[in-house]
């Protein structure tokens, strides 16, 4: 096993690092490049697409310039179906515009917070049982490493509001997931808030 498949072993083994490191990145942009960098690279894969959801969609944040579309309505049948199972889907088994091969749900307290779609293979072999599920464990960790930052972001805007009576606007921008990730919320120097532009 070692000698046929040790490339494939090694790719896995940082995958499964990349889990683990994910909670200590301090930034949401970071942690999502990586992960979209990191899944390409180790897996094979055409592309992959990372989508936070907010609450009528799911929108896209990763750096990526595949053809994946920028949003996906909150009722998209894969959507429904990672809700439904908080398991991975196989994209052909539904009729759905999300691109890829195979979607990860992130899921968060119970609830679906985003997706991670993995394309096929570029040398056309299908991706294997155990790949599939450090690709899920990465999805997870990104997951919980993007709401812990939000978590941490509102705490300070909370403080904010509190300590200088600073408009409302920023926390409730902080608020909405998708908003927060995508750089909506002006950061205030030394603060953890979104990504910036």
């Amino acid at each position: 096993d070692d000698v046929f498949f040790r490339a494939r072993h090694k790719a896995e083994r940082a995958l499964r690092t990349l889990a683990r490191e994910l909670g200590d990145i301090a930034e949401p942009h970071v942690a999502i490049a990586r992960v979209h960098a990191e899944l390409v690279a180790r897996t094979g894969a055409t592309g992959a697409s990372v989508y936070v959801v907010d609450h009528a969609a799911a929108l896209r944040v990763d750096p990526g310039e595949t053809a994946a579309p920028e949003q996906v309505g909150i009722d998209d049948p894969a959507l429904v179906r990672l809700r439904a199972t908080r398991a991975p889907l196989k994209l052909n088994d539904v009729d759905s515009v999300l691109a890829g091969e195979r979607a990860f749900p992130m899921i968060v307290h119970d609830r679906l917070t985003g997706v991670v779609a993995l394309g096929p293979k570029v040398n056309g072999e299908a991706h294997a049982p155990d790949e599939n599920a450090t690709v899920e464990a990465v999805a997870l960790a990104l997951g919980n490493a993007l709401d812990a930052l939000q978590t941490t972001a509102l705490k300070a805007e909370i403080a904010r509001v509190l300590a200088d009576g600073a408009p409302l606007d920023a926390l409730r921008r902080t608020a909405d997931s998708a908003a927060w990730v995508r750089g909506v919320v002006p950061q205030p120097a030394g603060s953890l808030l979104g990504l910036g532009e």
